[in-house]
């Protein structure tokens, strides 16, 4: 009986899958003279399709309201972030590269595309549709996602990876090919997105493209903000603490902004604060920086180290865990901070332990003698003596 209904279920998902496709085929035959064959891509916001007949255009198809909402919203968004960067800086699109939707369709309210410039995988990839996502949270990464099937749907790369791609070919800009130009590119985006166009980047991906499927220059892409929070009205309200909160909860997804152990975090964090600054804003800037790496180098990485190495946990992520790495992170993070910036913000992980482990003996020595210590507290305290 139970094998009878996982293939019905199965037969039930095959058929509607193919229906979706077949809408958003219908609504692509109805406005363009070439078929759309190849299916580039999947995910929750829709699915992405490119034509064998050219190499320069992709189509973002959404199959429910939900999606179409999504791809509408990102329409607008990719338009809006281009004219800024345009306004702003036209020479940063020789490096870097945001997707410039061309028009956008529907037939109902819910199955609708839009048409935006197709882009390339860097020479490295085998998969000739395979995005590689950058990493700059991650010192040393190779990862590759695969979904149903064994597809493989992603490739994820850490600094010493991205370092190794642009030393090998010098190509990321025709005249300027180093590290740190790219975490300087980093830190005017991600400026620009925050404080001029005052938008979160959630579920945002920072990517190394090529523009043509030839092409010997790489650019640093930024795709998918269809689940960008607007945050505009916080903005007005000159609510600094829910702008923070979305902020941050954004920054820290995956790693995907820089620590300070690169020696090029500097580049990054000085573009960021200084394109803020255009907008008024270098004061929250540097809060949400300095926030940033309070989150996702001191308590997510060194924190979590000496939590590892002293109870054991060895990465197990359990609820007790979570509130040990916050009452420490609250206890060291204003020592740590000014650690890091007492040495420039250009700091190794093992200077840094190092230096938590020098600091934190003390700490709990103190708070061992206070009145007004939560349970937790006496906890982690009794564990680390």
């Amino acid at each position: 009986m139970k094998i009878i209904n996982l293939k019905f279920y199965i037969f039930i998902f095959f058929i509607f899958n193919i229906s979706n496709a077949k809408k958003i085929q219908d609504l692509l035959q109805e406005n363009y003279s070439i078929s759309f064959d190849q299916l580039l891509g999947k995910g929750g916001t829709g699915e992405i399709w490119g034509s064998s007949s050219s190499e320069n255009i992709a189509i973002k198809g959404g199959e429910n309201i939900s999606q179409c909402d999504k791809i509408k919203k990102e329409f607008e968004i990719q338009k809006n972030i281009y004219n800024q960067i345009e306004k702003y800086d036209k020479t940063l699109f020789e490096r870097i590269l945001v997707l410039n939707p061309s028009k956008l369709i529907s037939n109902s309210a819910d199955v609708c595309a839009m048409e935006i410039p197709r882009l390339y995988p860097i020479k490295e990839e085998t998969n000739k549709n395979l995005i590689t996502q950058l990493k700059f949270g991650e010192e040393n990464l190779d990862s590759v996602d695969r979904y149903e099937n064994e597809i493989i749907t992603g490739h994820s790369l850490g600094v010493k990876q991205i370092n190794e791609i642009i030393n090998r070919y010098s190509k990321i800009t025709n005249n300027k090919t180093n590290l740190e130009q790219l975490f300087s590119d980093l830190g005017t985006f991600m400026a620009i997105l925050h404080y001029k166009l005052q938008l979160d980047g959630l579920d945002m991906e920072i990517c190394m493209v090529r523009e043509k499927t030839n092409a010997e220059i790489y650019k640093l892409a930024f795709l998918d903000f269809g689940m960008c929070n607007n945050l505009s009205k916080y903005f007005k309200e000159n609510k600094n603490n829910k702008i923070k909160k979305y902020i941050l909860s954004a920054l820290n997804v995956e790693k995907r902004l820089p620590n300070p152990t690169c020696t090029e975090f500097n580049s990054f964090k000085d573009n960021y604060i200084n394109t803020a600054k255009t907008e008024k804003y270098e004061v929250l800037a540097n809060e949400i920086i300095e926030e940033h790496i309070i989150q996702q180098f001191i308590k997510n990485i060194v924190i979590k180290k000496y939590l590892d190495e002293k109870l054991k946990t060895n990465g197990h992520k359990t609820f007790q865990l979570i509130g040990y790495l916050n009452i420490i992170t609250n206890w060291v993070q204003k020592d740590i901070l000014a650690h890091i910036k007492n040495n420039n913000y250009n700091i190794s992980t093992d200077n840094t332990f190092d230096y938590l482990n020098k600091i934190l003996p003390n700490i709990i020595k103190q708070k061992k003698d206070a009145n007004n210590l939560s349970n937790l507290e006496k906890i982690v305290i009794k564990k680390l003596e």
